[in-house]
């Protein structure tokens, strides 16, 4: 379990500060640009999904927070499998459960349904800590989010 740990997918991933946008295309389009992918990873086709699986219905989950995901996997394998972590600039309405703006997103790139749905649940375990919810506001960079889940044993 620990190779697809949230914090070894976030230290794949990685995390990134003022992401800019008024709505989800526009802020993984932004995103787009900033990615550091390996090259098996094709950009748009990333860009793409997620924005297929935005249309069908939103990825708000609530207290500010966004899981956004293609319908399909987009990567080939479990070693390519990823968080990428984005704090964005100005928070976005997403129509969330709670009618909270999001400001931060949580985009899952995953291999197999399996590991998406494993990654989704170890995601709704950390968004219910209470812990979580007050470092998540301090936008913590990589290592100290890898860190902290860590500790969480996440």
């Amino acid at each position: 379990m620990e190779g697809s740990s949230l914090a070894r997918l976030i230290e794949k991933g990685g995390v990134y500060v003022g992401i800019e946008g008024t709505d989800p295309e526009e802020i993984f389009a932004d995103l787009a640009k900033k990615l550091v992918l390996p090259d098996t990873f094709d950009r748009d086709l990333v860009v793409k999904e997620l924005m297929d699986r935005e249309n069908v219905l939103s990825t708000a989950v609530g207290s500010g927070l966004a899981v956004p995901h293609p319908k399909r996997p987009v990567v080939k394998s479990r070693e390519d499998e990823r968080i990428i972590v984005c704090y964005l600039n100005r928070k976005i309405s997403m129509s969330a459960p709670d009618g909270r703006p999001v400001s931060v997103f949580f985009i899952l790139l995953s291999s197999s349904q399996v590991s998406h749905l494993k990654s989704l649940s170890l995601l709704a375990k950390l968004f219910r800590d209470e812990s979580f919810k007050k470092i998540i506001e301090t936008k913590p960079l990589k290592a100290q989010l890898v860190a902290f889940l860590d500790r969480l044993s996440l």
